[in-house]
């Protein structure tokens, strides 16, 4: 994860966990990173313009993530991955 030291830490803290909560919904580890890239370069921006992270987000980012994990395609053998190593204790 190469998250530029140019934004805020909520900026940060957001991409990181938009990042895992992507992961774990069994999106595209490329898809992710190319979301994650032009979020990071668009919060560049607006930072530079004296806004933050809200700015984009809106009040829920928890929504703004899930309306994002929608519109993305789901990597199913992922999901089947964890569900395999969550029941058999790995």
């Amino acid at each position: 994860m190469n998250i530029k030291q140019d934004l805020s830490k909520k900026s940060q803290s957001f991409l990181e966990n938009l990042r895992l909560y992507l992961f774990s919904n069994g999106k595209e580890e490329e898809e992710i990173n190319a979301i994650v890239q032009e979020l990071e370069d668009h919060l560049i921006e607006v930072e530079a313009r004296g806004k933050t992270v809200d700015h984009i987000v809106g009040e829920s980012p928890k929504q703004y993530m899930k309306q994002l994990s929608n519109e993305m395609t789901t990597n199913t053998s992922h999901i089947e991955i964890n569900l395999f190593c969550l029941y058999s204790g790995h």
